[in-house]
């Protein structure tokens, strides 16, 4: 009766989630309907936090199901005797449209109540990316400001009730300003940076999430994304202070970091201590569209030490020229072979 019901691509979260609920009470989803619901649901977190208040103004509603089934069954009935009139009167064009359309209609009714209940806040949403070798400050509405680092992309959730960022590749620094009266929180894969009035830098990866205090304080809180583990996990991280946490649910024991060399980026340059070669050579990369690749990979765990400006890829060769007798020889337009020549 409801398979005409589906939540538009073009409609917010929030509207999508309210159209899933709908579906999943009417007891009509098909196996495959139950699977988009899932994918949709997996899409992203906006996706689940919408569904979770959704569910609650449904909760609170507690005559809609009976409602709903009661008004059904009515619709059913009632239909079922015209089609019987009409088919004895030859015609048959009421077949498959009334029901459709009056189900529907009693569903974008119940649709406008849970609309109606659900707390009314304007939120303003906005999405933020960098490309390679780029950064970008940015002023939030609150008063916030967020520094992208090179490739990477945010997307930012603003209402009377709550602060969320979604950093959904590369890394950014947050310098939150303080309301007590609306969190501010930060989702990066599999766990959420709650702030308590700080600054910080949080880093996503392929499977691993860094997240480093530079002023203040915040919570980490991590969920696993296997059998292994059932229970969340979370650490408090003061000032100086990181963690690390996988896709897993893994989350690492809490210890210093070195500020110069995590965050340098904000002065336009890389700085490493007995950092090994390799390291070196992938964190360059992050900033250039170059690939570089070591003609020896035996060097990669060379350790280095020095500074390297982001804007002065000469410089940064010709020092692993001086430190190690590396030269860049050029492999195509995309690829940068470090050769060693030994004198």
């Amino acid at each position: 009766m409801l398979e005409d019901l589906h939540p538009s691509p073009q409609s917010s979260p929030r509207e999508q989630a309210l159209v899933w609920i709908i579906r999943l009470q009417s007891g009509e989803m098909s196996p495959e309907d139950r699977r988009a619901f899932e994918q949709w649901l997996d899409a992203h977190p906006a996706h689940q936090q919408e569904y979770a208040r959704a569910t609650e103004m449904w909760d609170a509603l507690d005559h809609v199901p009976k409602f709903l089934d009661e008004e059904l069954a009515d619709v059913d009935h009632y239909w079922e005797q015209k089609v019987r009139e009409a088919s004895a009167r030859g015609a048959s064009w009421l077949w498959g449209w009334p029901p459709t359309i009056t189900t529907i209609s009693l569903a974008l009714g119940i649709l406008g109540c849970l609309v109606w209940l659900w707390p009314s806040s304007s939120v303003h949403q906005a999405s933020y990316q960098t490309a390679k070798g780029e950064q970008q400050t940015v002023m939030l509405t609150d008063g916030s400001t967020l520094r992208l680092n090179t490739d990477s992309q945010v997307l930012v959730e603003i209402s009377d009730e709550r602060r969320i960022v979604h950093l959904e590749r590369g890394e950014a620094l947050f310098t939150v300003a303080p309301d007590p009266q609306r969190p501010f929180d930060v989702h990066a894969a599999n766990g959420i940076i709650h702030d308590i009035g700080t600054e910080f830098l949080v880093r996503q990866s392929s499977n691993t999430v860094q997240v480093a205090v530079l002023k203040g304080r915040v919570a980490v809180e991590v969920s696993a994304h296997t059998p292994a583990i059932s229970e969340k996990t979370s650490q408090l991280l003061r000032q100086g202070e990181e963690v690390f946490y996988t896709a897993e649910g893994d989350l690492s024991a809490v210890k210093p970091f070195n500020v110069p060399m995590t965050a340098s980026w904000r002065q336009g340059q890389l700085v490493f201590v007995e950092t090994p070669l390799r390291d070196v050579l992938n964190e360059w990369a992050r900033y250039r569209t170059d690939a570089i690749r070591l003609s020896d990979p035996s060097l990669g765990h060379v350790p280095i030490t020095g500074a390297f400006r982001l804007d002065n890829p000469i410089g940064f060769f010709r020092s692993l020229e001086d430190m190690l007798s590396l030269y860049p020889i050029r492999h195509g337009p995309n690829l940068i072979v470090l050769e060693r020549q030994d004198h």
